[in-house]
């Protein structure tokens, strides 16, 4: 089966994207909520070796990113320890070019340099992504419907 969204052929899952329920890959699966893996067909001699192997499956761990503004938060501290970029990169450990560009936000940071400036520096720059638990609740719409003009007749016994 192929993603309902790029095309791409791989583990799929079941995920409700914008009000619509989608079959997706895993990178497509990031623009809604899945509600489920799909598996491929198995015959019956693989679904008990399988069974056992997805109830034994850790969950996910939890998606982290870096914060949107986190060059203006590292100049800022480095402003606030009054250090030149020279000195502050020698603090961090790192190239005075990469820190410049990190401070200019003309460098995307990898995750790991970012926790480890978390580290040094004492500021949040990583957050774990949660999903927000939203429950839909139907409101009763204004009006009739056909149920309201049906009149149904009691059976004769």
């Amino acid at each position: 089966m192929l993603c309902d969204l790029c095309g791409k052929q791989g583990e799929l899952y079941r995920a409700k994207i914008e009000g619509s329920e989608l079959i997706v890959c895993g990178n497509c699966s990031k623009y809604g909520k899945v509600l489920g893996v799909i598996r491929p067909a198995l015959k019956n001699a693989d679904k008990a070796a399988t069974n056992e192997q997805y109830l034994n499956e850790k969950p996910k761990e939890p998606e982290e990113f870096i914060i949107a503004n986190y060059s203006e938060l590292i100049r800022k501290k480095r402003e606030q320890l009054k250090l030149n970029q020279e000195d502050f990169a020698k603090l961090l450990n790192e190239k005075l070019s990469i820190l410049h560009k990190i401070e200019t936000n003309s460098f995307e940071m990898p995750l790991d340099q970012a926790k480890k400036f978390e580290k040094i520096l004492h500021i949040k720059l990583v957050e774990v992504f949660k999903e927000p638990d939203v429950k839909i609740q139907q409101d009763k719409k204004e009006g009739f419907t056909l149920g309201d003009f049906i009149k149904i007749k009691p059976k004769k016994k």
